[in-house]
């Protein structure tokens, strides 16, 4: 049950990770447009 709950935690801190990835790369991307 551990090993499960431990899984899922990894799994959303995987999400938030490449979540937050792809929102600093939209805003490097922004920062590349406007200057």
């Amino acid at each position: 049950m551990a090993q499960n709950n431990n899984y899922d935690l990894q799994l959303n801190w995987q999400q938030k990770v490449s979540l937050w990835l792809s929102e600093l790369k939209a805003n490097l991307l922004k920062d590349k447009i406007l200057y």
